[in-house]
């Protein structure tokens, strides 16, 4: 099941005098492999006065092969596209449904992401709009909980749903949203919001005084954090929701090793909000990123997460 909502743009927030149709819409979308260009299923679904006024789904044929791993999660293989449209063809339903919207999705990054390489590869213009992160706003109502993941949300408030079909993980974001105590709007005000086409941006609390920066991070969900022998050494950077030390701690109760700088025999780094003052006025990146990043240019593997990324990984009990 696919929900869509759409709010009042919250102000401070949206552009100026810029307004939503809907109150908001929820978003989830699917893809065959690691290109987030591959997207094979949408589910959308809007909301009007806290009620669920539109659904819809369309499996979509990404016209690219299917990773087994991404079947295996969302269970769409070839067969079941084979005679679907493809993203051209469903693109126009898609605008118009995204059309003067707040978007909702959990882990929003991948949806906003997979829209807006999915309008560039068929060079098609990026449909823009506001995106809202249910992972930010379950922070805030639900700071106890170890994750904040959609399953991990969605079980907190008793939500039932089959996880990864694209409607009814749109249902959940719109129903997390519902019954949050606030109307999208309202978090979009003191939350960050994303234009689908931004790759970074600050975070608008810090707005202003140019004090905090925040990057995009949009890892690849299915990169494995260890190298060829199965070590895995982590370097944290930036500051954390919560404590470093608390996440160092859970880094080593799954075996892995942390470290204070970035070298050959880092596998990851987890990147938390970066202070301007620290990082120099020069660069939006720490020196510790900077550098995972030139490992990386030269041929490194080393994963650059977000700290929600990290505790994604982790979910579940120690190995």
């Amino acid at each position: 099941m696919t929900l869509a909502y759409n709010l009042p743009a919250p102000a401070g927030v949206r552009p100026a005098g810029k307004s939503y149709i809907h109150d908001f819409i929820a978003v989830d979308v699917e893809t065959a492999n690691c290109d987030r260009a591959s997207i094979c299923a949408i589910g959308i679904v809007a909301v009007e006065d806290e009620e669920i006024v539109d659904r819809w789904r369309r499996l979509v044929n990404p016209e690219q092969p299917f990773d087994p791993f991404n079947t295996e999660i969302h269970g769409i293989h070839p067969k079941m596209v084979a005679d679907a449209p493809t993203f051209p063809g469903v693109y126009a339903e898609v605008e118009r449904r995204f059309e003067d919207a707040l978007y909702i999705a959990a882990h929003s990054h991948f949806d906003r992401s997979a829209i807006r390489r999915a309008c560039a590869a068929y060079d098609l213009p990026v449909i823009r709009g506001d995106w809202l992160d249910t992972v930010e706003v379950s922070r805030v109502t639900h700071p106890d909980l170890p994750t904040h993941g959609l399953g991990a949300v969605a079980g907190a408030l008793g939500l039932e749903f089959k996880h990864h079909d694209p409607l009814e993980d749109a249902h959940a974001c719109a129903e997390i949203i519902i019954r949050s105590g606030k109307d999208a709007a309202e978090w979009a005000e003191t939350l960050p919001v994303r234009e689908t086409s931004q790759v970074g941006y600050r975070s608008r609390r810090g707005e202003g005084l140019g004090a905090h920066i925040q990057p995009d991070i949009e890892a690849d969900p299915d990169l494995d954090l260890a190298d060829e022998n199965g070590r895995v050494q982590l370097c944290f950077t930036g500051r954390m929701k919560r404590q470093r030390s608390e996440l160092e701690r859970l880094a080593r109760l799954w075996g892995f090793g942390v470290a204070r700088g970035v070298s050959g025999k880092t596998t990851a780094v987890v990147v938390g909000v970066q202070l301007q003052s620290a990082i120099g006025a020069r660069y939006t990146k720490s020196s510790k990123h900077r550098q995972a990043e030139k490992l990386n240019a030269a041929g490194a593997k080393i994963a650059i997460l977000s700290e929600a990324d990290f505790m994604e990984r982790i979910a579940g009990e120690p190995r």
